[in-house]
């Protein structure tokens, strides 16, 4: 079986916290640095990126997700 692997992440960085911003920050190079293409967003939300995330909860809504875990949501 082939398929595409995505990589979806949230985050939220307290940036009063020196010690937590430096290590989430090397985490995510190290992470995207690994990847074939690599889209952020950055900001808060407006009405083009809210249609951007509908857009995208469709084409995932007819995918079977698989979590790192193992386990499997359809």
């Amino acid at each position: 079986m082939t398929g595409m692997g995505f990589w979806i992440d949230g985050l939220c960085i307290n940036q009063d916290d020196v010690l937590e911003k430096k290590h989430q920050v090397n985490l995510r190079m190290r992470v995207y640095s690994q990847a074939m293409s690599t889209v952020a967003w950055l900001g808060a939300p407006t009405g083009s990126s809210a249609t951007s995330i509908n857009i995208l909860r469709n084409v995932f809504g007819q995918c079977s997700v698989s979590y790192i875990d193992g386990s499997k949501d359809h």
